[in-house]
């Protein structure tokens, strides 16, 4: 999810040779072989942003997760036995790829953990994050900086004279 910043806007997938670099260091399988690959996988991360936010409560979360069936679709996985069977991605390039992306979020699913994954509120940022909090109402990525933001403007529009 966090390939892409907003304060400054960078894009980490700008280019097929980044986006190979990206997922080198990534750990994910898989390979990039084209430009199309590339697309293929900031599609995933934009059909994510919606599910991300019905984790946080907003949006439909129906909608949001119907939103990620065409790359389920096109993604192979298949079930590793064992005391504890696990999703393991099979096939290759960035099918190979997305696989591994959504295998592991069946893992996040099924450990009681993917409600915690959640987009950062404030609107400049929406960088992903875990809500570390006691009772899973976090809203932003840190409160030190998007917290702050968040409340200096609250704190400017309170005190604004009104006419």
């Amino acid at each position: 999810m966090n390939t892409e910043e907003h304060d400054p806007p960078t894009e980490i997938l700008a280019n097929l040779g980044a986006a190979r670099k990206w997922l080198a260091g990534s750990g994910l399988r898989g390979e990039l072989a084209s430009d199309e690959d590339r697309l293929r996988l900031i599609g995933l991360r934009e059909a994510l942003v919606p599910v991300f936010e019905s984790n946080a409560g907003h949006g439909d979360p129906e909608l949001a997760w119907a939103g990620l069936e065409p790359y389920a679709d096109a993604a192979p996985l298949w079930v590793r036995p064992g005391v504890k069977p696990v999703l393991s991605p099979a096939g290759t390039g960035v099918a190979a790829t997305i696989a591994s992306i959504l295998g592991t979020i069946y893992d996040a699913v099924h450990a009681g953990t993917w409600g915690r994954l959640k987009l950062c509120r404030e609107a400049s940022c929406r960088w992903a994050f875990y809500d570390e909090s006691k009772n899973g109402s976090g809203t932003w990525c840190s409160m030190r900086v998007c917290g702050n933001r968040n409340k200096a403007r609250r704190r400017r529009e309170r005190s604004r004279p009104t006419s």
